[in-house]
C-alpha cells in the first residue's frame, strides 16, 4: 500500500499544480486513521504472551477473535495460553550484540548493513535530485516508485525462498 500511496504522490503533485499547501491538505488527512487505528486494533495476543502477567488480556482478544469468526472458544484456552507463556518466558533472549557473537553471523550483519545503507543513500540521492534530471519531476518520480513495484514484489519471493 505504501508503494500505490508514493505513486499516486506525483499525482497529487501534478493535479496540485506543485501547491505544497494543496498537497499536505490532500495527503495529511490519511495519516489520522493510522492515530484512529492505533488505539482500536487489539495488541497482538502473540506479544501479549511475551510479556509477564498480561495472559489474560491475551485470553480475552482469542475469545472475541473466536467469536468474530462463528468458532467456539476452546474450554482449555487459559491452561493452553499459561504453558505457552511459560515456554515464551523461558527461552533466552537475544540482544543486538548476539549478532557479532560468531564471525559468518558478524559479516552476514555488516554486509547486510552496508548494502541497505548503499540502497537507502542511493534512492535518497534519486529522490532528491528529481528536479535536476530531464523531463517532468512528477514523471520521474512516478517512474522512480513505480519500480518499487516489481523490486517488492521480486525481494519478497527470494527472501521466501531462502
Amino acid at each position: 500500500i505504501r508503494i500505490l500511496g508514493f505513486c499516486a504522490l506525483p499525482l497529487i503533485g501534478w493535479l496540485a499544480n506543485g501547491n505544497w499547501v494543496i498537497i499536505s491538505l490532500i495527503t495529511g488527512p490519511p495519516t489520522i486513521i493510522v492515530f484512529i487505528g492505533w488505539k482500536l486494533l487489539p495488541e497482538s495476543p502473540r506479544w501479549l504472551l511475551s510479556r509477564p502477567g498480561r495472559i489474560h488480556e491475551a485470553a480475552e482478544i482469542f475469545k472475541h477473535m473466536a467469536k468474530v469468526n462463528n468458532k467456539k472458544e476452546p474450554s482449555d484456552l487459559l491452561p493452553r495460553l499459561q504453558i505457552i507463556n511459560q515456554k515464551i518466558m523461558n527461552e533466552k533472549s537475544y540482544g543486538y550484540i548476539s549478532l557479532f557473537t560468531r564471525w559468518g553471523m558478524a559479516k552476514k550483519s555488516i554486509l547486510l548493513a552496508t548494502a541497505l545503507t548503499a540502497s537507502q543513500y542511493t534512492y535518497f540521492v534519486l529522490t532528491v535530485n528529481l528536479g535536476n534530471m530531464g523531463g517532468s519531476t512528477y514523471l520521474n518520480l512516478f517512474i522512480l516508485s513505480a519500480v518499487e513495484i516489481p523490486a517488492t514484489y521480486f525481494s519478497t519471493l527470494a527472501a521466501v525462498s531462502m
